[in-house]
C-alpha cells in the first residue's frame, strides 16, 4: 500500500512538471512568434529558436518563479481586497475604524476562503481550455492522472501563497504563530472538499442531463455568490463571526480533515475526468460561438447589411470619371457607404451641438464667475471626448470588412505603391469625417475655458484672447492624432483575420493604452494649460512624423491578410 502511494505521488509530481514544461514551452513559442512579427527585431529572431531546448529549460525555471510571484501577487491583492472591504463595511455601519479590524477581516476570510472559493474556484470546475485540454486531447495524456495532479498542484500553490497572510496575522495579538499557520491546512482541506463535492455532483447529475457541467457550474457559482453576501450582513449587524471558536473547535478540525482525507481518495479514484474535460471544452466552444457574432458586430458593425440597400445611383461610378487609379477606388468605396458614415457623423455632431447649446444657456442663466468658482480647464477633457467621437476605429473596421478582407488576397493590392497610396487617400477621408466633431470640440473648449466670462457679462472680466490660437492648434493636433492613429495602427499591425476576428494582442494592448491615456487626460483639468498644450502639440507632431516614416518603411510588409 505504501509503495503504491509513493508511486502515485511520483506520478503526480512527474505530471505536474511535464505540464509546466509544456505550458512554458507554449508561452515561449508564442513569444518567439510575436518577436518575429515585429519590424526590425523580427529579422534577428530565426526559426531555430523554437528548437533550443536548453534555453527553454532556463525559461522553465524563470517561468515557474514568475508563476509563483504571480500567485503571491494575486493572493496579496485578494487579502488587500478583504482588508479594504472590511474597513468599508465598518464605515457604512458607523462602527468606526480600529487599528486593524481583525475580527471583520477573519469573518470575510472564512466565508470567502473556506466556503466561496472551494465552491467557485475549484480546479476541476475551471480546467484551462488552453493548456489542460491541449494536454489531454491533443497530447493524449491520461486524464485520470493529469487532472488530479493539477488539482493537487493548485492546492499546494494556494497553501504557500497564503502563508504570508498567516504570518501577518500572527503579528496581531489575537493569533499566535501556531494558530495562524494552522489555518493554512484547514483552508486547503476545505478546498479539497470543494473539489470532491463538485466531482460527485457532476458524476450524479450527468445521468439526467447532457448539460450537466454547465448546470452544476452555475449552481456552484450561484451558491458562492450568495455566500459572499453573508459576511456583509454579519458585520453590518454589529456581530462578528467567531472564527477561532469555530475553525479551531475540535469537531470542525477533525471533521474537515476527515472529509479532506476522504476527498483525496475520491479525487484519486475518480474515473470521469476525460468526460469532465470534454464537457469543459464543449461548453467553452459553444460559449465562444455565441460571443463571436457579438464581437464581430462590435468591431465591424452590421457589415453584412451595408450593401443590401444600395440603389442604382449608389452603384453608378460615372460621377467619379474625373478620378483615376486608387483615388477612384477609394472614392467609390466611401461613396457606397456614405449612409453608414453619415449617420455616425450626424449623431456625433448633434450630441456635441446639443452640449454646446446647453452650455451657453447655462452660462447665460448662471450669473456668477465660473472662472473664479471653478478654476479648471475643459481642454484636457476634449482629449477623452475626441477619443470617443473619432471615426477612425469605425472607418478602419469598415475598410477591412467590406474591402480589404477580399482585396488583400491579391498580390498587387499588397505592393508598396498601392499600400502607401491607399493609406494617404484614406487618411484624408478620415480627417474629413472627423472634422465636424473636432470643430465643435474646439468651440466647446473655447466657450467654457475662455469666453464664459464674456457670455455672462461679468464686469471687469478679462477674456484671454491670446490663448485662442493655441487652443486652435491644440485641437487641430488632437484631430490629427485620432484620425492618424487608428489608421496607422491598422496598417502597421493589421490585427484582423479573414474570419473577422482580432488576432493581434499587441493591437488590443495599444488600443487599451490609448484609452487609458485619454481617460487620464480628464484628471488634468487643474494643470498649467500652456504646458499642457505645448506637450500635446509636440507629442502629436513627433508621433505623426515617426508614424509616417514607419508607414512608408514597414506597412507594405505588415499590411497583409492573416
Amino acid at each position: 500500500m505504501g509503495k503504491q502511494t509513493t508511486a502515485g505521488i511520483r506520478t503526480y509530481i512527474t505530471m505536474m512538471i511535464t505540464s509546466r514544461k509544456i505550458s512554458t514551452a507554449s508561452t515561449i513559442n508564442r513569444l518567439i512568434l510575436f518577436c518575429q512579427r515585429l519590424p526590425l527585431i523580427g529579422r534577428l529572431v530565426p526559426d531555430s529558436f523554437y528548437g533550443i531546448s536548453e534555453g527553454k529549460t532556463a525559461f522553465l525555471i524563470l517561468g515557474n518563479l514568475f508563476r509563483l510571484n504571480k500567485r503571491l501577487l494575486i493572493k496579496a491583492m485578494y487579502i488587500g481586497f478583504m482588508v479594504i472591504w472590511a474597513y468599508w463595511i465598518r464605515d457604512m455601519a458607523g462602527m468606526g475604524f480600529s487599528v486593524f479590524p481583525v475580527e471583520s477581516i477573519m469573518t470575510l476570510f472564512f466565508f470567502m476562503s473556506f466556503i466561496a472559493a472551494p465552491l467557485s474556484l475549484s480546479k476541476s470546475m475551471n480546467l484551462d481550455v488552453g493548456v489542460d485540454l491541449m494536454i489531454i486531447d491533443k497530447l493524449r495524456a491520461d486524464a485520470d492522472v493529469y487532472v488530479p495532479a493539477r488539482i493537487f498542484e493548485r492546492k499546494i500553490i494556494d497553501f504557500f501563497a497564503t502563508m504570508p497572510f498567516a504570518l501577518l496575522l500572527a503579528i496581531d495579538k489575537s493569533y499566535s504563530v501556531p494558530e495562524a499557520l494552522a489555518i493554512l491546512p484547514l483552508m486547503t482541506a476545505a478546498k479539497l472538499v470543494g473539489e470532491a463535492l463538485f466531482l460527485s455532483c457532476f458524476s450524479f447529475f450527468r445521468r439526467f442531463s447532457k448539460k450537466t457541467y454547465k448546470t452544476v457550474s452555475y449552481c456552484f457559482l450561484g451558491i458562492a455568490i450568495a455566500v459572499l453576501i453573508l459576511p456583509f450582513f454579519v458585520i453590518v449587524s454589529g456581530n462578528q463571526f467567531p472564527f477561532k471558536r469555530v475553525v479551531f473547535h475540535p469537531v470542525f478540525v477533525v471533521g474537515t480533515l476527515f472529509l479532506a482525507a476522504f476527498s483525496v481518495v475520491y479525487i484519486r479514484r475518480y474515473r470521469l475526468y476525460r468526460t469532465l474535460a470534454w464537457g469543459t471544452v464543449v461548453n467553452f466552444n459553444l460559449a465562444m460561438e455565441k460571443v463571436k457574432p457579438r464581437q464581430k458586430n462590435q468591431q465591424f458593425g452590421d457589415s453584412a447589411k451595408w450593401s443590401k440597400d444600395l440603389k442604382d445611383e449608389d452603384i453608378r461610378t460615372t460621377r467619379f470619371s474625373n478620378l483615376t487609379g486608387y483615388a477612384f477606388f477609394n472614392r467609390v468605396f466611401f461613396s457606397r457607404h456614405r449612409k453608414f458614415f453619415g449617420k455616425k457623423i450626424l449623431i456625433r455632431v448633434c450630441l456635441l451641438a446639443g452640449i454646446i447649446i446647453g452650455l451657453v444657456i447655462a452660462l447665460l442663466l448662471i450669473k456668477k464667475d465660473l472662472g473664479e468658482e471653478f478654476p479648471i480647464r475643459f481642454l484636457p477633457v476634449c482629449f477623452f471626448i475626441g477619443y470617443m467621437v473619432s471615426l477612425g476605429r469605425s472607418a478602419t473596421a469598415a475598410m477591412f470588412a467590406n474591402c480589404d478582407v477580399a482585396m488583400l488576397s491579391y498580390p498587387f493590392y499588397r505592393s508598396p505603391s498601392v499600400v502607401i497610396r491607399n493609406f494617404y487617400l484614406r487618411l484624408k477621408t478620415i480627417l474629413l469625417y472627423n472634422a465636424p466633431s473636432f470643430a465643435l470640440l474646439l468651440i466647446f473648449a473655447v466657450i467654457f475655458d475662455l469666453l464664459a466670462p464674456l457670455i455672462q457679462s461679468i464686469l471687469g472680466a478679462r477674456v484671454q484672447w491670446t490663448l485662442i490660437p493655441l487652443y486652435v492648434v491644440t485641437l487641430v493636433m488632437m484631430w490629427i492624432f485620432f484620425s492618424f492613429h487608428d489608421l496607422f495602427i491598422y496598417y502597421i499591425i493589421q490585427p484582423y483575420t479573414a474570419d473577422m476576428s482580432t488576432k493581434s494582442k499587441l493591437f488590443s494592448f495599444i488600443q487599451m493604452g490609448v484609452y487609458y491615456i485619454s481617460y487620464m487626460n480628464m484628471q488634468l483639468t487643474h494643470v498649467n494649460i500652456n504646458i499642457y498644450m505645448l506637450i500635446v502639440i509636440a507629442a502629436t507632431l513627433v508621433y505623426f512624423v515617426v508614424g509616417l516614416l514607419a508607414i512608408n518603411k514597414f506597412c507594405p510588409k505588415t499590411f497583409r491578410l492573416k
